[in-house]
Order: C-alpha cells, then structure tokens, then sequence
C-alpha cells in the first residue's frame, strides 16, 4: 500500500503544467497582436482554447491523484487502528476496505477501494 502511495505522488507532475502555462501567454499575447493588427486569429484561439483544456485536464488528474492518495491514507489510518488478528466478520472493515466483491463460478474477484484487484480460487493460466 505504501508503494501504491509513493507511486502516486510520484505521479504528480507539475512539469506539464509549467511548460503550458509559457504557451497559453505567447498565444494570449499572439491574440492581442493579430487582433490590434485585424487579422484573422481563430487558428490562435483554437490553439489557446487546446491548451486551457489541456490545462483542465492535468488540474482534474491532479485533484483526482489527491483525492486517491487521501483516501489512501484514511484506509492505512483505518488499517493501523484495528487488532491485528481478525476472529469474526467485522462489516465495518468491509465497508473501509472493499469496493466490489464479483462471484464466478469458480473464483471470487475482490476490487479494494484502493483500486487493487485480487481473485481469489481462481487458477493461474
């Protein structure tokens, strides 16, 4: 779990971001000029629009990588307050760990809210 977490923030990129927010003032300022100079500039705000959207996108990413890393971090905080050995069913533990449980009919696919997998009876191929 602990990987997975370092992976994440690993993920976290703000070097795209950096490099378009150079491009989006260069088109802005490009913009300006071709329309002081009225000249035809809808190739330039497609251009600019691309790159706000692209901007969006990377924002939206991060804010979900954050919202992952976060939950992540609950179901550890979770994880390290429970007893170490299970004897009983305990549904709250369930309803922290686990997203979806499928039944095939001979093995079990359990998706964790981690986004981790594991199938269980299931034979390796």
């Amino acid at each position: 779990m602990e990987r997975n977490i370092e992976r994440l923030l690993a993920e976290n990129n703000p070097g795209k971001e950096e490099r378009l927010r150079p491009k989006e003032e260069f088109l802005q300022q490009e913009l300006i000029n071709l329309a002081e100079a009225r000249k035809n500039y809808s190739h330039v705000v497609t251009e600019l629009q691309k790159v706000r959207e692209l901007q969006a996108d990377l924002e939206n990413n991060r804010n979900r990588r954050n919202e992952t890393v976060n939950r992540i971090r609950e179901l550890k905080e979770f994880i390290r307050s429970q007893s170490s050995e299970l004897t009983k069913f305990d549904e709250t533990l369930v309803r922290h760990w686990i997203r979806k449980i499928t039944v095939h009919p001979d093995w079990l696919t359990i998706e964790f809210k981690t986004g981790d997998i594991v199938e269980v009876g299931k034979e390796q191929e």
